[in-house]
């Protein structure tokens, strides 16, 4: 993919503290994890933390809370040959999306390497949709405090599975421009980095991106953008200090899912002090219960129709977590 990249080096290029820099080994992290993502309140949140930026920064969102009504979406790095659009993105290598939420939250296809990450495209459960000829990066590898990259992009827009309706064509510059502590509800991270980006269109506005990951895991912890008056917050509930999510130690599942009376949660394998804890979608305990053997039965027992979320844990964290939804 031959761009054209200008880097800026800023006068704060100078400290180059390990802390200070994403690399791709530390963003790949991610890919093997589940992302939470709540959709913020926008009257909860410290907008101004947007100004706040260089080393040593300290970022409080922590009055931020969930939409309330609104439900935790699970984002994963599939393979594209996994879901139904693969063919119209045959450059990208991962797709983000929530496989138990497709019908309300559509498919990211990117192109992720050593070297960066772009966008290929997405296509929504509208069958809306946007297919890259030239990428959108919104990352380089490795990255570091004060650095800043320009890169170009061109797609054609589809208001439904076939119809075009546009072909835009822009820029985006981003930059790293603050390193630091953010807090959130649950906890404060001391190794985050804001990388914040603009976005130029050949037919509309620009839009601004801020987007703040953790730089030791790779995880984005906290995300606000605005678009021509529109704006986005979405956050991360669940990602906690001091917690190492491990990636899938063991095959667990879930049949039947959805289910209406009960349904049986397996193991691939038993290990003593395992625990299964059921959620709602604004995080509240519902139940817990250990397993004893490599299964066990969850009945409805009065729980309302709709979607839940469920982790299986030992003493060393999460070894799994998924949904669980009741018709």
């Amino acid at each position: 993919m031959k761009k054209t990249a200008t880097t800026l080096l800023l006068l704060l290029m100078a400290i180059t503290s390990k802390s200070q820099t994403l690399n791709y080994a530390n963003y790949s992290n991610a890919i093997g994890t589940t992302l939470d993502a709540a959709i913020g309140d926008l009257a909860s949140f410290n907008m101004g933390i947007l100004s706040i930026n260089g080393p040593g920064s300290v970022w409080n969102a922590s009055t931020i809370s969930a939409q309330a009504g609104t439900p935790v979406v699970q984002f994963i790095f599939g393979q594209p040959s996994a879901t139904p659009y693969a063919n119209l993105f045959p450059q990208s290598n991962y797709v983000q999306y929530d496989p138990a939420l497709t019908a309300f939250v559509g498919y990211d296809y990117l192109i992720v390497t050593p070297d960066s990450v772009g966008k290929a495209g997405s296509y929504a459960p509208s069958t809306e949709h946007e297919i890259y000829q030239d990428p959108d990066r919104s990352l380089i590898f490795p990255f570091s405090l004060g650095q800043s990259f320009t890169d170009t992009y061109a797609k054609t827009n589809y208001s439904d599975a076939t119809t075009v309706s546009s072909y835009q064509t822009g820029t985006r510059t981003v930059t790293f421009s603050g390193a630091g502590t953010l807090i959130l509800p649950q906890g404060s991270f001391s190794n985050v980095g804001l990388i914040t980006s603009v976005r130029t269109n050949s037919l509309g506005p620009n839009s601004t991106n801020y987007n703040w990951i953790d730089l030791t895991t790779g995880m984005q912890l906290l995300y606000y953008a605005e678009n021509d008056g529109d704006q986005t917050l979405a956050f991360n509930p669940s990602f906690t200090t001091g917690i190492t999510f491990v990636p899938q130690p063991i095959n667990v599942t879930v049949s039947p899912n959805p289910f209406t009376d009960k349904s049986e949660i397996k193991l691939d394998k038993y290990q003593p002090q395992t625990y299964f804890t059921l959620s709602d979608m604004q995080g509240r305990e519902i139940r817990k219960s250990l397993f004893e053997s490599t299964s066990m039965n969850v009945s409805r027992e009065g729980m309302a129709s709709g979607c839940y979320n469920y982790t299986i844990s030992d003493d060393n964290g999460i070894l799994s977590r998924g949904k669980l939804i009741i018709q």
